[in-house]
């Protein structure tokens, strides 16, 4: 097969064919600053024999890392003679590639006691501190490259203005990383025109926000520079499509002309293929997306495209059940388990993530099915934690409570549900830390909660009652909003013979579950025991009701105790409503009291709440005293979110976020402000909750006097 080559830096900016075989040390490295990962995978490897050098082998594993072939590419490393550098160089860089990416620190640290040090060892100890969350360590360490006797590059630039831009984001910003970020990309630009990098960090910093004219030219310039590089080109369609001064058509129009041009360079590639077929996805072109795909599956059947596609159309087939457009629903759900089952079973899997996804939908499946031996789920949940390292919540909440429910493999469940504490803090320090401080705290404790319920609950299956109530009691401390925490309380007093505080603890849980998708374990065993007490269900229902009452009046209380103390101002904003010409002010709101909720199709909790905030609207929107509007966040393609808004014939104004969202400190979807008549946000409401009518019109009222 012909090799295309597409080197930029110090050629033209074109694809022309070499031979292959013919890739220098310095070729491996351009393809990897170029992003065309694959293209310098491919190329690399009929080169990497036993003439290859530790330096030339180093970088073909960084571009098979990035491509997305992990084990492969950490293996390459450990074939690098142990005495030489390059073998911690392409360590350091597989590993940020992987979850495990904390352990890639303290190999990149001896990189810089190597003596002469090299540019690339500076920069991927850089490198490395920025992935793990480290910027002003990662523009402390570039700084001093000189006073190791290393110049500064391009390269060096572009990675500091990316460290510095992070530096400006969060609660904790500092004020000026933005000006020093932008003379970074600078800069690098003027460095070297070519270097892709210096254009892509700052587009990609500049479209986080408002997709303004300025991110749209640097994620052009990178999209010319390296035409291949899937990632830059899925943010330059995303901002071109977000860009509000010019039309829907010029945008779609230059997205085709990028998906053709990738097509004509590399269509012989599994990524050019299936990065064509994201392109014709976001122009709504599907017979010649899934015509792509089926190219891939084809062509490139142990490709990691490959793996993807598969996994893209298992997601489509559960959306298409979650929201009811099959026929028969049954048999889908039946097809969408086998898809998983068939993606799980194949021979090679590249990236440990695709089989974690795998897994973690599976798991969803099959952890409610009473149909699932305890044998199948057991493999599924040892599937889910070996390959899903982005959700311990699941893999050590979720799967050691169903583990436990099931009484299967307990010693294991429990080793699960101990690992939980370090990993959610884990989660919380490094996925969460632009959060607001307060919020984090507040959501990590509920968090541990959940992990000190699990823990519990698989003592209480062990046998083990004393440490399963300290457990359990020190679970309520920290989440006393989680129902299933009241259940298993109950079901521990039931154990012990208190079974006037097993139905308080069932009572709690029931009026919990009522603001939840569903009632559940609490309303089950809450009947049971009561028909065990008074031997028939002659005033249940009359007993519930009073429940549903205290409930009721329980979280008022709550509600109105949450009203904020010292409201802060409304942070200004002047966004552009779907469908609308003109501009929407929040100094237009003054005098009213706004209903303010910020959303988005990504989120499933916020779809699955819509149907009930469209109902609230509709019954408040006739209140002129109020005025209800949202905000959709991160949802690029504005005829996708009108076709969304159609299809489910949702009638409430949306605004485009133009980096309002981030900018107003909004990290929890969905959330709600509850703005009063003086532009005070007097009521935060975060996350889903089944009642959300009743909860809505208790804010507003409280607002009214």
């Amino acid at each position: 097969m012909t090799l295309i080559r597409r080197i930029v830096p110090r050629f033209a900016a074109l694809a022309v064919a070499i031979p292959a075989g013919a890739q220098s040390t310095a070729d491996l490295r351009t393809f990897f600053f170029q992003r065309d990962f694959e293209g310098g995978y491919r190329a690399g490897l009929p080169v990497m024999g036993a003439t290859a050098t530790p330096e030339q082998r180093a970088w073909f594993v960084a571009n098979e890392a990035r491509y997305g072939l992990i084990d492969e590419a950490l293996a390459g490393a450990d074939s690098i003679p142990p005495r030489s550098p390059w073998r911690v160089f392409a360590r350091v860089v597989a590993l940020c590639a992987t979850p495990d990416l904390r352990s890639a620190l303290p190999l990149a640290r001896s990189l810089i006691a190597t003596r002469p040090i090299q540019p690339d060892f500076v920069w991927a100890y850089a490198y490395a501190l920025l992935v793990n969350g480290h910027p002003a360590a990662a523009v402390a360490a570039l700084d001093s490259a000189p006073l190791w006797g290393v110049p500064k590059t391009a390269e060096f630039r572009a990675l500091q203005g990316s460290a510095l831009a992070s530096m400006a984001l969060g609660p904790m910003a500092d004020s000026t990383a933005r000006p020093r970020a932008v003379a970074a990309f600078a800069d690098a630009q003027g460095r070297d025109s070519m270097n892709v990098d210096a254009y892509y960090f700052e587009g990609a910093h500049l479209a986080s926000g408002a997709a303004d004219t300025a991110a749209v030219a640097r994620l052009g310039r990178a999209a010319v520079l390296s035409p291949l590089a899937p990632t830059i080109h899925t943010e330059y369609w995303d901002a071109l499509l977000r860009l509000r001064d010019r039309p829907d058509d010029t945008a779609r129009a230059a997205i085709a002309r990028d998906v053709a041009t990738i097509l004509r360079l590399r269509g012989d590639y599994a990524g050019a293929l299936y990065l064509a077929a994201q392109g014709y996805k976001t122009l709504d072109s599907l017979p010649c997306q899934y015509q792509l795909q089926d190219q891939i599956l084809r062509e490139h059947p142990a490709s990691p495209e490959a793996d993807q596609v598969l996994l893209d159309r298992i997601r489509a087939l559960s959306d298409s059940i979650s929201q009811h457009e099959v026929a028969d629903s049954a048999g889908a759900a039946r097809a969408y388990r086998t898809r998983l089952t068939e993606l799980i079973a194949r021979p090679v899997h590249h990236e440990r993530s695709t089989l974690g996804a795998a897994y973690f939908l599976l798991f969803a499946s099959e952890s409610h099915d009473s149909t699932v031996t305890g044998d199948s789920l057991l493999r599924t949940v040892d599937g889910m934690v070996r390959y899903d390292a982005f959700n311990p919540r699941w893999t050590r909440v979720v799967a050691p409570v169903a583990l436990a429910d099931r009484r299967v493999a307990l010693p294991y469940a429990e080793r699960l549900a101990r690992e939980g504490d370090s990993l959610l803090r884990r989660q919380f320090a490094d996925v969460f830390a632009l959060m607001n401080p307060r919020e984090r705290a507040q959501q990590l404790a509920f968090a541990l909660g959940e992990q000190r319920d699990a823990l519990g609950w698989v003592y209480f299956n062990e046998g083990r009652v004393a440490e399963a109530e300290r457990a359990l009691t020190r679970a309520r401390a920290l989440a006393p909003a989680n129902p299933i925490n009241y259940y298993h309380l109950g079901r521990l007093a039931e154990a012990l013979g208190r079974l006037d505080s097993a139905q308080a603890r069932y009572a709690n849980g029931y009026q919990l579950e009522l603001t939840r998708t569903s009632v559940g374990a609490n309303g089950v065993a809450l009947r049971r025991l009561y028909l065990g007490h008074h031997g028939s269900s002659d005033g249940f229902d009359a007993y519930v009701d009073t429940l549903r009452s205290q409930g009721r009046r329980r979280r008022e209380a709550a509600i109105a105790a949450s009203r904020a103390a010292h409201p802060m101002p409304l942070p200004p904003f002047t966004l552009h409503l779907l469908g609308g010409r003109s501009p929407v002010a929040s100094d237009s709101l003054r005098g009213k009291i706004v209903v303010l909720h910020f959303w988005g199709m990504w989120c499933g909790a916020c779809v699955a709440e819509l149907p009930d905030f469209e109902r609230w609207y509709e019954s408040a929107r006739g209140d002129t005293a109020v005025v209800v509007i949202t905000v959709d966040y991160q949802d690029a393609d504005r005829r996708a979110v009108e076709r969304f808004a159609e299809q489910r014939h949702l009638l409430f104004p949306i605004l485009l976020d133009d980096d309002y969202v981030d900018k107003a400190g909004v990290h929890a979807f969905p959330t709600t402000w509850f703005i009063d008549r003086g532009g005070r946000v007097a009521f935060t409401r975060e996350g889903w909750s089944g009642a959300l009518a009743e909860e809505f019109d208790w804010r507003v009222e409280m607002l009214r006097h």
